[in-house]
């Protein structure tokens, strides 16, 4: 599970949102074709997917793009795309104009998905790495892995909250020791704490699974842990 939340968390929005949505839709028509089967009033696979694309994937979609923003007048203008493109499916799908009543019912997952944002906003913020002023070798030999923050790293340890650093990740590539290996634009590791190697990520010792970039992988070849792709699980 612990590698999957780390594949998910550093995945890009695109491929978050298919997860997520994705997920959401085939959770609900299980329950849906278990619900109606148990009620004596079976539904169609049909049904039961496409109530969920109707009712719940504008509302995932909508707090998976609205996690980053910080503007109320952006937040509306989301929740509002996300009900009219909730109403138009359902116009597409059962071909009846909608009613005052369809968009009323939209008003439960909205507050829903913004009660979602929140939470998520909440936690990132009790997460979000210690600032810290402090340079030099030793905050480096201590990590497993480093990741780009604008005028700072990230320092990830295992067991650890991230601390962050004043620093860009190209001088902490070249100007510290351990000499750390640059795999990605925004992601640096030490050698000792990888685990395996796979073609387009790295695993490390703690589970947490990072990007390879292309223009990077040439860095790991040195290392006698790479996996071919054809071996990837």
């Amino acid at each position: 599970m612990q590698a999957i939340a780390q594949y998910y968390t550093h995945s890009a929005l695109q491929t978050r949102l298919v997860i997520s949505i994705g997920v959401a839709v085939l959770l609900n028509a299980v329950y849906c074709l278990i619900y109606r089967y148990t009620s004596g009033n079976p539904a169609t696979l049909f049904e039961a997917l496409s109530w969920g694309i109707i009712n719940i994937a504008p509302w995932v979609a909508a707090v998976e793009l609205g996690r980053p923003l910080k503007k109320v007048s952006h937040l509306i203008l989301l929740f509002l795309g996300a009900a009219v493109l909730s109403l138009c499916l359902e116009v597409a799908v059962k071909l009846d104009p909608p009613t005052a009543f369809d968009l009323i019912r939209r008003i439960p997952g909205a507050l829903i998905a913004l009660a979602a944002i929140g939470t998520l906003k909440f936690v990132a913020r009790r997460k979000q790495p210690k600032r810290v002023e402090q340079s030099g070798s030793f905050m480096i030999a201590s990590c497993d892995w480093v990741r780009s923050a604008g005028n700072y790293v990230e320092i990830h340890r295992q067991g650890s909250q991230p601390n962050l650093m004043r620093a860009t990740l190209a001088h902490i590539t070249n100007h510290t020791k351990p000499k750390l290996i640059r795999i990605h634009r925004r992601y640096a590791v030490l050698p000792r704490a990888i685990d395996r190697i796979e073609h387009s990520h790295v695993r490390l010792k703690d589970g947490t699974r990072l990007p390879v970039g292309d223009r990077y992988r040439q860095e790991l070849s040195g290392i006698n842990l790479f996996t071919p792709s054809s071996q990837n699980r």
